[in-house]
């Protein structure tokens, strides 16, 4: 009866652990992130500045992650824009930017879906809003 009780015991701490991955992982990281904010013809630097802002809040929920840089370069937002689907055909062009980023996923970074221990560069974040005096809202990302 002990025997089976120590096993018992043993298979529930290890069933527990399993979940340890989702727990250890701390929000993600963004304060030390090297900002590039590019030339524009579209956007002023503070458009800019509010919409890395809201990447940086967004990439709280990136858990065991680490976002390391984050820039702008219109030539690069204006190609991944032409290959965004998901955006609503009335969209402004001064209303949708894209925001490139690299982040790294650390030892938990699998709790965010990322291989652990791994680089993702080029990672973009597509933001939108309902016109220039609305806040940037994040409206997808990803490679």
């Amino acid at each position: 009866m002990k025997k089976l009780l120590a096993f018992l015991c043993a298979l529930s701490m290890l069933f527990s652990l399993s979940a340890c991955d989702e727990l250890l992982a701390s929000p993600g990281i963004s304060d030390k992130a090297i900002i590039g904010v590019g030339d524009s013809v579209r956007f002023s630097d503070a458009e800019i500045r509010a919409a890395m802002d809201c990447v940086k809040q967004e990439f709280a929920g990136f858990r065991g992650c680490e976002l390391k840089k984050l820039w702008y370069d219109e030539a690069a937002s204006d190609q991944e824009i032409s290959y965004a689907a998901m955006l609503p055909d009335d969209t402004l062009p001064e209303n949708v930017i894209v925001l490139m980023s690299e982040l790294y996923a650390g030892k938990y970074g699998g709790a965010s879906g990322f291989e652990a221990d791994s680089t993702c560069s080029n990672w973009a974040w597509t933001l939108t809003r309902e016109n220039n005096s609305a806040e940037w809202k994040v409206l997808d990302w990803g490679v």
